[in-house]
């Protein structure tokens, strides 16, 4: 038996055949991505519904918001306290008017108000609460008689 230094032909043709279709599958995939639709950017508005500094909010006590199609926002917040140092929590709605609306804030009554509040297209909103003495609760309320100002 005698080796020898070139390959077998058929062992050439399948090297080759292969190559061609490594080849053609990546020329393929380029130009499928290439091809491929490019989407527009989505365009955004961003709107200040609260601000902190305006309400005399922490900016830590915020937590997650709700949104209606009408555009109103529910959100819980903490304002100061008189001492500077402590926050009063509270639930807060952002009307479409710019205005904004206390659901819920009270130190006394509530001795702990979730932080994820939710809200329907009419404007009710939702929370979690516990009463102080220990009670926990849900509260939907619709409106407030008071803005929520410094």
């Amino acid at each position: 038996m005698q080796l020898s230094a070139h390959p077998h032909p058929a062992i050439i043709r399948h090297r080759r055949a292969l190559r061609v279709a490594i080849t053609v599958s990546l020329a393929s995939a380029t130009v499928l991505v290439a091809a491929a639709p490019v989407h527009a950017a989505t365009s955004y508005t961003f709107v200040n519904v609260a601000d902190s500094a305006e309400l005399n909010m922490d900016p830590a006590a915020f937590g997650c918001a709700g949104i209606n199609n009408s555009g109103q926002v529910a959100f819980r917040a903490g304002r100061l306290a008189p001492d500077g140092f402590n926050t009063i929590p509270g639930i807060y709605r952002a009307n479409v008017n710019g205005t904004v609306s206390v659901i819920a804030e009270n130190g006394r009554r509530y001795g702990f108000i979730g932080f994820n509040p939710s809200m329907n297209d009419r404007g009710v909103v939702s929370f979690a609460a516990d009463i102080d003495g220990g009670l926990q609760m849900t509260s939907r309320r619709s409106w407030s008689a008071r803005a929520a100002t410094r």
